[in-house]
């Protein structure tokens, strides 16, 4: 399943994969494209989980009890507000989940916390890191 989802987001060039075929040079792109790939992977199954225990899983990473800053409040009706899970909950035919705090990624803090945790270090991320206080 992963490997459709892979194969459909490259065909139609979600989730940054367009950016990152047409050259974006960003060294923050390719963990951007990975990190939104797996969040549509990670809705994917809290979707079908949906399906069988009647409430919606936040299987959102980073859980915003490890990072409060990487999520933001989103306030849109009717459709979810992150791209991945709005597409995964689209396919699967589902409803607005009831009680399910929707959020939309601060990209910029989540750079700096993938880098802090994962151990990356570049310019551009070091600058990241300090300004979210990573």
């Amino acid at each position: 399943e992963t490997t459709k989802l892979l194969s459909e987001a490259i065909s139609r060039g979600t989730y940054g994969v367009s950016d990152l075929a047409a050259g974006g040079s960003a060294v923050q792109l390719p963990a951007l494209v990975f990190w939104r790939l797996h969040g549509a992977a990670t809705a994917k199954a809290a979707f079908e989980c949906a399906e069988v225990r009647g409430s919606l899983p936040d299987l959102r990473w980073p859980p915003s009890s490890l990072c409060p800053a990487c999520w933001r409040k989103c306030f849109r009706q009717r459709r979810l507000c992150w791209e991945p899970w709005e597409d995964q909950r689209s396919r699967a035919g589902a409803a607005m989940p009831d009680n399910f705090a929707d959020a939309l990624p601060n990209e910029d803090v989540l750079l700096a916390f993938m880098a802090a945790s994962y151990n990356w270090s570049t310019p551009a991320l070091e600058q990241s890191r300090a300004s979210a206080g990573f």
